[in-house]
């Protein structure tokens, strides 16, 4: 299978027709329209399903958290080079400053599993922000966990990342991806977020158009391929797409591992757990309101809006982020059928290798959008196309 997009998608299009007789394409299309989405690509082994963009001429997208998963890529192109020699190097040898105590076992392994340990506040508006130097933020962090035990996902852990590519590199991460990735892509329209000290942000910050995110997706189905150019080595690139610590089966390197089938519970067990952490039991009571087994994450929001409110996600997120727990436990297939990079309020890019599937949806404006927006189930969908 060839990479095909380099002549695709050159010019702006609000529809591309779907394939005749593709009912589950049209339904994907509409609830895409529905949950208010700016825009939609589907790829079949390179070429378009559909495409929808509300605004044809607008200007590239805020990719938020899946932003990481290409900065994952970023690294695998650091590796495939020789620039980073291992996974396993200890950030010590880079920051100085980390040679002494428990900060001297990091290595980057640990920024992109979310292992490092690294304190971090869930929302990124506290801390991160309003930093004026997010890498020297996370250097001066402490560790609220040994490195390598205990998985927490870390937005501060990921923006160090980007002060590892000018030692390695002599450019910045941004510019290096620009250069090493998104150029052989044909990917010429983009933004990267920056602080103060002009670090680029690791964990979200990445602007691009619908149909150039696909064209990433795409590159991680060829397995690092672009026509005739190995830009990330295969099986390099293997390791990022598979489990990334003995934590979580579906939890790799900044990327994240698609099973055949999920669910999401708020049982007894889990308003146990969350008793025994010390959330508040009222907010126990009216979460038990929400009792059952959702095999959507769509479905699960409307329980939780239905049980809580309609701002329930904002009342979640303060009751539950100092307790690093969730408001249901959630059960997986053992099958894995693809990979995908996920971000706020329903930012997709998906890859499905068994079915030659890329797919992307993105949303613009957050103005009066809420979870029940995010589009959760997208990549079940085109996990279930034929």
């Amino acid at each position: 299978m060839r990479y095909l997009l380099a002549a695709l998608l050159l010019t702006a299009s609000t529809t591309i027709a779907a394939a005749p007789g593709s009912d589950p394409i049209d339904a994907i299309m509409q609830a895409a329209k529905e949950t208010r989405s700016s825009g939609l690509v589907i790829l079949r082994n390179g070429e378009v399903l559909a495409e929808w963009l509300a605004e044809p001429d607008g200007e590239p997208i805020e990719t938020m958290s899946v932003t990481k998963s290409i900065v994952a890529l970023g690294v695998a192109r650091m590796l495939t080079t020789g620039e980073l020699q291992s996974l396993d190097l200890p950030l010590a040898e880079i920051f100085p400053e980390w040679r002494q105590g428990r900060k001297a076992e990091v290595t980057v392994r640990h920024l992109l599993n979310h292992t490092s340990g690294l304190q971090n506040h869930p929302n990124a508006g506290v801390e991160i922000y309003p930093s004026p130097d997010v890498v020297q933020l996370a250097l001066a962090a402490e560790l609220d966990h040994a490195p390598g035990k205990h998985f927490a996902y870390n937005n501060k852990a990921t923006n160090l990342i980007a002060g590892l590519f000018k030692p390695l590199t002599g450019r910045d991460m941004a510019d290096y991806i620009g250069e090493e990735l998104f150029a052989p892509l044909g990917i010429d329209d983009w933004r990267w977020m920056r602080d103060q000290s002009e670090n680029p942000y690791g964990m979200a910050g990445l602007q691009l158009h619908p149909r150039d995110l696909a064209r990433i997706g795409q590159l991680v189905l060829e397995q690092g391929s672009v026509e005739d150019r190995q830009v990330i080595d295969a099986e390099v690139l293997a390791d990022f797409v598979r489990p990334g610590s003995e934590f979580s089966e579906t939890a790799g390197l900044l990327w994240w591992l698609q099973p055949a089938w999920e669910r999401f519970i708020v049982d007894e067990q889990s308003l146990d757990e969350l008793q025994s952490a010390g959330v508040e039991s009222g907010f126990l009571e009216r979460l038990a309101a929400a009792r059952g087994s959702y095999p959507s994450r769509d479905e699960l929001h409307a329980a939780l809006a239905s049980a809580l409110g309609e701002n329930w996600h904002a009342e979640a997120r303060e009751q539950l982020s100092s307790h690093g727990l969730a408001v249901s436990r959630r059960e997986t297939s053992d099958e894995i059928v693809g990979y995908y990079g996920d971000g706020y309020l329903g930012q997709h890019l998906v890859v499905i290798p068994s079915t030659g599937t890329v797919g992307v949806r993105m949303i613009r404006h957050f103005d009066g959008v809420g979870p029940e927006h995010s589009f959760a189930d997208f990549r079940h969908r085109l996990a279930e196309l034929e």
